[in-house]
């Protein structure tokens, strides 16, 4: 038989109804949202780049009924990505579970979701916003999120008056993002 992907990808909480051909070889993996970007601090000052969501999985979880779950919501303007998780009431009580990027308020980038705060087997931390420049519009790039092969890059920075928006972070392992001069 072949095998299943299953995508649950609405926003908030919900419950999810376990199939009564699903298999305990399974892999179950999520990643939490991305935090919302800094505006700019003054006209002269870019904001900086937003956290990106953590990832975790865990293998071989046997199941049955119904399963609460909860897709994180990417973080508006300034605020923080929430967090993913599947099997339990919350992250802490979970089966695995992945935490949000953090929002930018400044012109300093804002710190990815952390590994460590997750639950599961395979645990990577999202990359950090790269920061704006104190005499430039110019904003950092996000971070990249997570993935099953590593952590997710950090965004670049704006280093110089005559820079503009630095690029974003690669995911799942990627590289850095370029700062801009």
């Amino acid at each position: 038989m072949a095998d299943k992907i299953i995508f649950l990808t609405t926003t908030g909480a919900g419950s999810w109804s376990v199939p009564s051909d699903f298999s305990a070889v399974n892999t179950i993996e999520v990643i939490g949202a991305g935090g919302g970007g800094g505006n700019a601090v003054a006209a002269t000052i870019g904001g900086g780049g937003a956290g990106a969501g953590a990832y975790s999985s865990v293998s071989n979880l046997t199941l049955a009924g119904s399963i609460s779950f909860s897709v994180g919501a990417g973080g508006g303007s300034q605020t923080t990505g929430g967090d993913t998780w599947f099997n339990g009431a919350s992250l802490a009580a979970s089966s695995v579970g992945a935490k949000g990027g953090t929002g930018s308020t400044s012109s300093t980038g804002a710190a990815g979701g952390v590994a460590g705060s997750g639950v599961g087997t395979v645990r990577n931390s999202g990359g950090a916003g790269g920061s704006g420049f104190s005499n430039s519009n110019g904003g950092g790039g996000g971070g990249g999120a997570a993935g099953p092969h590593g952590n997710g890059a950090n965004g670049g920075n704006v280093i110089s008056s005559v820079g503009s928006a630095a690029g974003g972070g690669g995911a799942d392992g990627g590289s850095n993002g370029a700062d801009v001069p």
